[in-house]
């Protein structure tokens, strides 16, 4: 695993790849990613100081005024707030982008220096997986009421496409249960079940917003699959906001994916697959949401026909065939109490208060 310098967004790459005449600069920070404490990969500009004690990674970083500055930290499994001041103790923006084992932290430079200041969470937050023959094999059912699917709110492909074969319209398949246990009409038994585009992450990723209208409490989300081959593995990565739908109002969560790496889909082939994200400790995995936004990736690589093992996104494809893309039944948004409980409950008291004012 190597940082990429002369890119200004530091990304961490797996393997370098270099065509005749090309140059580049690239940091091994293998060693640090196979390892379980937080540590500062690379920034872009001057970095005077560094020092990580109870927790706690801050490092001070010179660059020249009104340019922007990157920094490359690695998460060691673990969630993290970010601050940042100037040599005058005055607040400095920053933002965060956070993905599966490194965030990228922005912040504009100062040639009398920025402090910035990192604290790391220890997650609570589990993704889990299990596979059954039948749905009601599962410990968790699709919902036919889950938050995706009330009235109010709105389920949007934001970026990325459909498998070639399927016609784009099918994204609604992902979000259309309508009895508990079961998901929905038109998959996955039949042609309707939700295929993405196949290729390599970040390329062919697809990005879906779930829209509330009203603030919501999110207790877990939960992604179905089941196929014949290894577009059974499944990989979302989960974001939330309580503010808006740009990319900078969304803070990660998690990432919600079925199956270990290095795992070949021969024994899941026609299961049905979940895929669980929740926190165990309180059971709230995330409040006051308006919006959740996933981001798909393709873990699926192909062996030969029919026979795939789940890679992590991004891999290089290798002596692999392709990269394939999920096959996805149903995603399910739960919320804490789900809406069709605070529907029943309303009928309820307006019933009570009828009987009353007839009286």
């Amino acid at each position: 695993n190597f940082v990429d310098i002369f890119d200004a967004a530091l990304p961490v790459i797996n393997g370098i790849n270099l065509t005749p005449g090309e140059s580049g600069l690239f940091k091994d920070v293998t060693d640090i990613l196979t390892g379980n404490i937080p540590a500062l990969l690379q920034t872009s500009h001057r970095l005077m100081s560094q020092e990580y004690t109870n927790n706690v990674l801050e490092f001070f970083v010179k660059g020249p005024a009104e340019t922007p500055a990157v920094a490359r930290i690695f998460l060691a499994d673990k969630n993290i707030s970010v601050s940042a001041r100037n040599s005058n103790g005055g607040i400095v923006s920053v933002s965060v982008q956070q993905d599966d084992t490194t965030s990228l932290i922005k912040f504009p430079n100062s040639p009398e220096g920025i402090t910035i200041s990192v604290n790391f969470i220890l997650k609570t937050v589990t993704n889990s997986f299990e596979w059954a023959d039948s749905i009601s094999g599962l410990s968790v059912q699709p919902q036919a009421h889950d938050l995706a699917q009330w009235h109010g709110s709105t389920n949007i492909l934001i970026s990325g496409s459909m498998h070639t074969g399927v016609s784009d319209n099918k994204f609604g398949y992902l979000f259309n249960s309508d009895v508990d246990g079961s998901y929905g009409p038109g998959g996955p038994d039949a042609n309707g079940i939700v295929l993405f585009a196949d290729g390599m992450s970040p390329d062919n990723d697809a990005v879906i917003h779930c829209d509330f209208d009203t603030p919501s409490m999110i207790r877990e989300i939960n992604v179905f699959s089941k196929w014949s081959d290894h577009r059974l593995f499944t990989y979302f990565e989960v974001f939330a906001s309580t503010t808006g739908t740009n990319d900078s109002d969304y803070s990660r969560i998690g990432k919600v994916t079925f199956g270990n790496y290095g795992e070949t889909n021969t024994y899941y082939n026609n299961k049905n697959c979940l895929a669980r994200l929740y926190d165990p400790t309180d059971n709230i995995l995330a409040e006051n949401v308006t919006s959740i936004k996933l981001v798909k990736k393709n873990c699926a690589y192909e062996i030969a026909t029919g026979s795939g093992v789940k890679e992590a996104p991004g891999t290089p494809l290798g002596n692999y065939t392709m990269i394939l893309a999920p096959a996805v039944g149903e995603i399910d948004i739960i919320g804490i109490p789900e809406p069709v409980t605070i529907y029943y409950l309303l009928f309820i008291i307006y019933n009570l208060l009828m009987k009353k004012f007839k009286k």
